[in-house]
């Protein structure tokens, strides 16, 4: 799934609670946040 402005920003859910927000920079796979749902986002 894309996410955001970004179009090379993706996001995968990793049940139960996590979501990954990753993105391609060359051959890598940057890993740019991992965000357990079960957190009030803005309390992070």
């Amino acid at each position: 799934m894309k996410v955001g402005r970004l179009r090379s920003v993706r996001k995968v859910a990793i049940p139960p609670h996590h979501f990954l927000h990753y993105t391609f920079f060359g051959e890598e796979i940057w890993i740019l946040n991992l965000l357990d749902q079960r957190q009030n986002p803005e309390q992070i």
